[in-house]
């Protein structure tokens, strides 16, 4: 099961197009020994909250993981280590046509605090001698990765608050001008899987 579910995601990534650093992010997580993935989820919802998503999840039957600060202060903690690796795990370990769910903070995103924040189309990252401002880009930057993981797994993701704007924005830097229009490298082919020699840290 895990070398099933490493060599999917390291598919997905190539497929993709991702750069290397991810692939080696990916490597690393099933290179840490002790991880269950006899049990594939099906929903991970981080910045859980109420956790309103997971339970409906639950009702239903399905195997759903929330991950909130407010659950686990330590190993659900997105701004540090320990939580989002644990995320990074959580959502590697999600079976194909699985979902996830993520709403991160985005108090220093909405118009309401740009005046403050000084986040503009020409300075996205917004004030950042601000820790509330660097946070939120630290956040935001780590929920846009998960949902990457999620794509190259094919995980279905939705995106609450201001995230949503962020990785639209992101894909009209892939060389498309409409951010609703995929990247054009996303119609070809699946092309060759990442080889062991691709990651020089694992050999």
């Amino acid at each position: 099961m895990k070398n099933r579910q490493r060599r999917w995601m390291l598919d997905g990534l190539k497929h993709l197009g991702a750069p290397i650093v991810f692939a080696q992010l990916v490597s690393l997580i099933f290179a840490v020994d002790g991880l269950d993935w006899s049990s594939p989820g099906q929903h991970v919802e981080t910045f859980a909250g109420a956790m309103s998503v997971t339970r409906g999840e639950w009702q239903v039957g399905r195997k759903a993981t929330p991950l909130d600060i407010e659950i686990d202060p330590v190993g659900m903690d997105l701004t540090t280590d320990q939580g989002f690796a644990n995320a990074l795990f959580q959502v590697a370990n999600l079976e194909p046509g699985s979902a996830s769910m993520s709403a991160p903070v985005c108090s220093t995103f909405v118009f309401m605090s740009f005046g403050s924040r000084l986040r503009s189309k020409l300075n996205p990252l917004g004030k950042v001698d601000l820790e509330c401002v660097r946070v939120g880009n630290l956040l935001a930057a780590r929920a846009c990765v998960l949902c990457l993981l999620c794509a190259c797994g094919l995980v279905g993701v939705g995106a609450a608050g201001q995230l949503h704007t962020g990785v639209l924005a992101n894909l009209s830097r892939h060389g498309e001008n409409d951010p609703m229009q995929a990247p054009s490298h996303l119609h070809e082919p699946l092309r060759r899987p990442y080889k062991e020699a691709d990651l020089p840290l694992f050999q």
